[in-house]
């Protein structure tokens, strides 16, 4: 049985940490007021397309979650997802060291701002690990996503729920 399926990919509204310029990755900033806004104008937006969503799938981050609650409280009542899945593969690459620092400063620089933060000397700094997600586990991840969701789509439609081949993915 071949089947089309659209994904609607939405990312997360504007964070503090967007508005700053800082690096986030896997820390997690909450939302700002533009971020509350711009989530609540896309549930409008869906609205008036009238797609309707089986399954939303959030990235268990916090800024993730809390996009994706004030995205479908503005959503028309048949238009809600019945699912709602929380997939920690779906989160941003991990920055390491870099996370919670001025994203135009070097991994040395952000070495540099954690000693200084934490009164270490330079031998204590400069062994600190990258811990910078390489391409090789966020390409995994997106995998690990993708069967996960085909395991998940398969038993959906085969236990007869109503299916409109439309996904909300909110990153």
């Amino acid at each position: 049985m071949s089947i089309n399926i659209k994904f609607h990919y939405v990312r997360h509204g504007e964070t503090i940490a967007n508005r700053n310029d800082i690096l986030q990755g896997s820390k997690d900033y909450p939302l700002t007021e533009l971020g509350h806004t711009q989530l609540l104008n896309t549930g409008i937006e869906l609205n008036q397309k009238n797609i309707e969503f089986d399954l939303c799938i959030v990235s268990d981050l916090k800024r993730a979650q809390h996009s994706a609650e004030l995205l479908i409280s503005n959503l028309n009542l048949k238009l809600k997802p019945k699912l709602i899945i929380l997939d920690s593969n779906l989160r941003e690459v991990a920055f390491g060291v870099r996370e919670g620092f001025n994203k135009n400063l070097s991994v040395k620089q952000c070495k540099q701002e954690m000693a200084k933060m934490n009164g270490w000397e330079e031998s204590k700094w400069i062994d600190i690990e990258d811990n910078v997600e390489s391409e090789e586990n966020v390409t995994k991840r997106q995998v690990s996503l993708f069967n996960s969701i085909d395991i998940l789509l398969n038993s959906y439609i085969e236990n007869g729920y109503k299916y409109t081949k439309n996904i909300l993915d909110l990153p």
